[in-house]
């Protein structure tokens, strides 16, 4: 390569022009000198990649110049020229570190060769340490993603930065927001174990004050030199140090500093941009670290949860293979951990019967799917499970985790209940038909009696009426329950239905002077695939219970819908009555619940209304809430399924 920096030092003049002259007709950039002193000088100024010394010269000879370049400028070379006579002195050049000798007289193309290799070798020795940065920086990124413990972590670092930049020490210092101080976590060079766990204030020194600037700082010579730490003692005869702020996203994690005390030679730009490098991937590596402990702690708490839970707790992946289960879960479905991770769990639940098959639940799209599981051989086992889907931002389902409860006793206590309701509904059924049947009767045959015994009549069948109507509601209900109802589906007009429904309960609309508003938009619905007779109750129910619960002097109820999709539409009923606490949303669908008359004013009926609205809606597949604020009225929503 030409332009190549030599500099040609002999006191004979005829030596010295012939090498200029030649070495300058080959394209290098030669400058010469005529004695040691002069050569010294002009090393001061200017980097040269080749001294070309004479052995033998008054005042510094070769040896003194190559003592010289060793110890102040490492990076040159010295080539030797000696005559015959001082070979040996020649020889003992080289064991100084000399590169070669050439004897006195040579032929000129000889000192081409010999500068031409000299070069070569210099430029593979840069490949070499290009190459070292390289793997270096190489083996950083490799220990960042390993993972490994911090403080192996930034002592790998701290080696690697020193070894690539030729230091001769160095350290890094996190930073503790809880004292405020820079603590030494990983050192390198001869004063490693001294400087381990040193503390520094942020500003003070240099350390503090690059922390505290958030900025490179580049020390050469004596600190005296820099206005910044001119009060400062000299630290440890560092000649030139570099230390650069670990910042990650504008957080300051610490620092990294090298120092060079043996070598003279000065850091460069570059060796300031690889230790940025370093600096930069120390950050990422302490920043991922912290982050992995605090993720370590957070599952050790949450498995620590997860282990203490009185239900059980299953974590699967998307195809039901087991990642995680409690102890609870082993003793509810008598299987043991390490049997169970690793596989699917239907192999561990053949013995139960979903509420909802496997293969339909699969297929649901809420995040959230309660379900029931029963034991269907030996004793009688009843499972709540909560199933909640896993998903990522691309909305791919990862796993889900699945909360068991034992729900054995109250179900039990359930079907004791549904049992009993039956069996009063039925017992209750059969008088009350007979007393009923025989009323007209009464009133036909007993014309001649006066108005008082006719209103008591008129009461009798009133509230017979009432009482028919509540135990019609109670056997619903159990059937429903035991999932004995009996479900037919046809294509319904929405319109018509509603219009049939109020028909069914215009006495009582009549009686309490509520205005009905019938929303334009359901005549746009068309139709619905249900049981026309159980929605018509549905909407029976909800009417009348915005009319009796209402206790405004003007009743207004709205009846109002729309399509959702091509699977569903929406039908809304609003009143303009007391409104409903938001604490009472969820319960008032459970059965025998009523709100308290605190709120409405009255106590009609047994708190069946809504739960029986509730369960005709979901058996058609749709779902039903209320939205309400005190005061303000409330709207009941239910969906319902256009098509099978």
């Amino acid at each position: 390569m030409a332009g190549e920096r030599i500099l040609v030092v002999d006191d004979d003049p005829n030596i010295r022009e012939a090498c200029v002259e030649y070495l300058r007709i080959n394209q290098y950039n030669v400058h010469e000198s005529k004695n040691g002193e002069e050569c010294l000088q002009l090393l001061k100024k200017d980097y040269y990649q080749i001294i070309l010394t004479d052995l033998m010269m008054p005042g510094i000879d070769g040896i003194g110049v190559l003592k010289a370049v060793r110890k102040e400028y490492p990076q040159s070379d010295v080539i030797i020229m000696t005559a015959y006579g001082t070979i040996e002195n020649a020889v003992e050049a080289m064991k100084l570190g000399a590169y070669d000798y050439i004897t006195k007289p040579f032929k000129i193309d000889e000192l081409g060769i010999l500068v031409k290799r000299c070069l070569e070798k210099q430029r593979l020795a840069r490949e070499v340490d290009e190459l070292k940065e390289v793997v270096n920086l190489y083996e950083v990124s490799k220990a960042i993603g390993s993972l490994m413990d911090l403080d192996q972590l930034l002592s790998r670092v701290i080696k690697l930065a020193t070894d690539t930049l030729g230091a001769d020490g160095g350290s890094i210092m996190l930073f503790e927001k809880e004292t405020g101080k820079l603590i030494v976590r990983a050192a390198a060079g001869r004063r490693e174990d001294m400087v381990m766990g040193k503390k520094l204030d942020i500003g003070e020194r240099v350390a503090g004050y690059a922390a505290e600037k958030s900025e490179i700082v580049k020390i050469d010579g004596s600190l005296k030199d820099d206005p910044r730490f001119c009060n400062l003692e000299q630290f440890d005869g560092i000649q030139s140090g570099i230390t650069i702020p670990l910042v990650r996203k504008d957080k300051l994690f610490g620092i990294i500093n090298v120092h060079r005390t043996e070598k003279k030679d000065a850091f460069t730009k570059k060796d300031v941009d690889l230790l940025s490098i370093f600096a930069a991937q120390s950050a990422i590596a302490i920043d991922n670290a912290y982050l992995f402990s605090t993720l370590q702690q957070e599952k050790e708490k949450i498995e620590a949860v997860f282990r203490g839970m009185e239900d059980g707790a299953i974590i699967t992946d998307a195809q039901l293979n087991i990642i995680m289960l409690n102890s609870s879960t082993e003793k509810l479905l008598n299987v043991k951990r390490k049997e169970c991770l690793g596989n699917n769990l239907l192999g561990f639940v053949s013995d139960f019967q979903p509420s909802i098959p496997w293969k339909e639940l699969e297929k649901k799209e809420e995040k959230m799917v309660n379900f029931d599981l029963v034991r269907t051989s030996g004793k009688a086992l009843f499972l709540s499970v909560v199933a909640t889907r896993i998903r990522n931002e691309q909305g791919k389902l990862l796993g889900q985790i699945m909360v068991l409860r034992n729900v054995t006793d109250e179900k039990k206590e359930e079907i004791v209940k549904r049992n009993f309701l039956s069996l009063i509904s039925h017992k209750l059924r059969n008088p009350l038909t007979t007393i009923l049947g025989y009323l007209p009767f009464l009133q036909e045959k007993m014309k001649v009696l006066g108005e008082p015994e006719k209103e008591v009549l008129k009461v009798i069948e009133k509230e017979g009426l009432i009482l028919s109507s509540h135990v019609d509601k109670l056997l619903m209900f159990t059937l429903l329950e035991r999932k004995f109802l009996e479900i037919k589906k046809e294509k319904v007009d929405v319109k018509s239905l509603v219009e049939t429904s109020l028909e069914m309960i215009a006495a009582l609309i009549k009686v309490n002077q509520a205005e009905l508003e019938i929303d334009s938009s359901l005549g746009d619905i068309g139709q619905v695939y249900v049981d026309r007779l159980k929605i018509q109750d549905v909407i029976e129910n909800l009417v009348e219970n915005a009319i009796k619960f209402n206790d405004k002097k003007e009743k207004r109820v709205k009846i109002s819908g729309r399509s959702l999709d091509d699977k569903f539409i929406q039908m809304e009923i609003a009143d303009n009555g007391p409104g409903i606490p938001s604490e009472e949303h969820e319960k008032i669908f459970q059965k025998f619940y009523q709100v308290e008359e605190y709120f409405t004013g009255k106590i009609e009926g047994i708190g069946l209304g809504l739960a029986l609205a509730k369960r005709l809606v979901e058996a058609h597949g749709g779902k039903i809430w209320i939205e309400s604020k005190l005061r303000q009225g409330s709207t009941f929503y239910f969906t319902l399924p256009k098509t099978e």
